[in-house]
């Protein structure tokens, strides 16, 4: 479905032009909108920092349903930063399917946890009592059984990065940190070419972009950043394919290249951030995944920094010069610390605990002090938990703060 939206809609614009889909007329003053709260789109790094002081950020994110499958594929992806430690992704989960053992295990090893709706069953024309039950329902829900604290779930994705405005209302009341939910083609939107893509801003003065797969909101979020969904480009501009955002149809030598001239594009431009953009879709194609590896490699050996999108945002508010990035304390890691996570949930806990710490969040404490995880199953699903399971399997209408903890429904 989503190969065939994005083809279909990409199609549309380059018949009737970006207007249609355009949101209000856009102003934003850097006089007034100033850091670290405030940015205004551009095509320069922040901060007026160079190009050669400027590093080349790469961000790795998965959205969908983090299976056990799946997050043993994040965790054989064992790339470093300049600095010897080790690369974390951004995971945009939704709370169906997932297993929140594993969740909880990535979060100990500082991966972000993101948000992506409880189901997926979103839609343009879905109002705000929808968005509130499905992004609240699932913040809460991966908070309460993946134990990660609630403030440290701040950014959000929207499903097939279809949006409107009612989704931005929940948002900006959320308290979230960042949404990134809307695409950024090249000549369609405010990036003019390949070496010049926009950097991430924030919604002070509403949105700046074209939105090409969801409905532009018309009013404006303080302190919300937008990090654009950056689409995979050939060198003339036009997109390798529609939609090889999420659902590329290439060769592990057609993707492979792709992927490095991108990067190519912004170390030879203006040094906008780059996305990996990882799905069930990739996860099911071993050549996707040989050619996403063996890229990461490469990127890897150019220097790059692979950030979080919170990392990002950090790094945004209050730029630091390439120089400085080997002491900037959100990559900066113990080089003893553990790369792979505790396998029993004391230990689980404890690390947690750590993690919690380093972020300045104050964590639920909801992981059991057994060794194993909790299988949990019922008629709809199953899952897995450090600690107890809720009596009733989390859905919008019911997610985790109105079920009832019990151990009854555990095997």
């Amino acid at each position: 479905m989503q190969t065939a939206l994005m083809a279909a809609v990409y199609l549309i614009l380059l018949l009737v032009g970006p207007s249609l889909v355009h949101a209000a007329p856009y102003t934003c003053s850097n006089t007034t909108c100033v850091l670290p709260e405030c940015l205004c789109p551009s095509l320069n790094p922040p901060a007026g920092l160079s190009l050669e002081d400027t590093p080349q950020f790469v961000l790795l994110t998965y959205q969908g349903a983090l299976t056990d499958r799946i997050a043993t594929m994040l965790s054989e992806l064992n790339y470093s930063n300049p600095n010897g430690c080790p690369m974390k992704s951004t995971l945009y989960l939704s709370s169906e399917y997932t297993d929140f053992y594993r969740t909880e295990q990535l979060y100990s090893l500082e991966h972000d946890i993101a948000d992506f709706t409880m189901d997926l069953f979103t839609s343009r024309d879905s109002d705000n009592e929808t968005w509130t039950e499905q992004i609240n329902g699932c913040r809460s829900t991966l908070s309460v059984y993946a134990n990660v604290p609630l403030q440290a779930i701040n950014g959000f994705r929207a499903p097939e990065l279809i949006f409107n405005e009612a989704m931005f209302d929940v948002l900006g009341r959320g308290d979230f940190e960042h949404d990134s939910s809307i695409f950024e083609p090249i000549g369609l939107s405010i990036s003019p070419s390949v070496h010049q893509q926009v950097w991430p801003y924030t919604l002070d003065n509403g949105v700046a972009q074209v939105c090409w797969s969801g409905t532009c909101p018309s009013k404006t979020y303080p302190g919300l950043w937008e990090i654009p969904m950056y689409i995979y480009n050939n060198d003339n501009g036009t997109p390798f394919y529609p939609s090889a955002v999420f659902e590329p149809s290439a060769t592990y030598e057609e993707l492979l290249d792709l992927l490095k001239r991108n990067l190519l594009h912004r170390s030879q431009g203006n040094k906008a951030p780059m996305g990996v953009w990882l799905s069930q879709f990739w996860a099911d194609r071993p050549d996707h995944m040989r050619a996403v590896r063996d890229f990461l490699s490469y990127a890897e050996s150019q220097g790059v920094w692979f950030v979080t999108a919170s990392q990002l945002v950090s790094w945004m508010r209050a730029p630091r010069k390439l120089s400085e990035m080997h002491e900037w304390s959100p990559v900066n890691c113990s080089l003893s610390s553990p790369r792979a996570a505790a396998t029993s949930c004391s230990q689980l806990q404890s690390d947690v605990n750590q993690v919690n710490a380093k972020k300045g969040v104050v964590g639920l404490n909801t992981g059991g002090p057994g060794s194993d995880p909790v299988n949990c199953t019922y008629p709809h699903g199953y899952f897995r938990v450090c600690g107890s399971c809720p009596s009733t399997y989390p859905t919008p209408n019911l997610p985790a703060y109105a079920c009832a903890s019990s151990s009854s429904s555990s095997s």
